[in-house]
């Protein structure tokens, strides 16, 4: 069975995206002098996930519903990967923009919140066993 359009638009726009996120999260790991938890963590979510997500998706039975699923898994990476790095203000705000603006575009307005609510699940995920973490500030590089 082809795989659906929206699967083959999105494999692009993910694997560009992330792979965008990746350089500005490693400038903030660079800056905080991460070690190599959070930098493999970073490159396991910027870098290896679009492909899987899109292998995901290529071979399911409804590719379409298989994105659709994966745009609400990509918000509650994202919130986790924010509430490890201690929610960089700048960084948070593109991450939770661009996830609720993937869902609204192609599930609309609910779409949209409950991609809000699903980035918020997943900073949980990660706040509960390692705790609340704030270090809103970064570089004018990085901002």
């Amino acid at each position: 069975m082809p795989v659906h359009r929206l699967a083959q638009i999105n494999y692009a726009i993910r694997t560009a995206a992330f792979a965008w996120c990746f350089l500005v999260v490693g400038l903030v790991l660079g800056e905080r002098q991460a070690g190599a938890g959070p930098w493999s963590a970073a490159v396991l979510l910027f870098l290896a996930y679009p492909h899987l997500a899109s292998l995901r998706a290529s071979r399911s039975a409804d590719s379409r519903r298989a994105e659709l699923q994966t745009l609400y898994l990509d918000a509650v990476l994202l919130g986790a990967m924010l509430a490890a790095l201690g929610f960089p203000t700048w960084v948070l705000f593109a991450a939770l923009f661009s996830t609720a603006l993937n869902n609204i575009v192609v599930r609309g307005p609910a779409g949209g919140a409950v991609s809000i609510v699903c980035f918020a699940g997943g900073a949980l995920l990660w706040i509960l066993p390692m705790g609340l973490m704030v270090y809103p500030h970064t570089s004018a590089l990085v901002t």
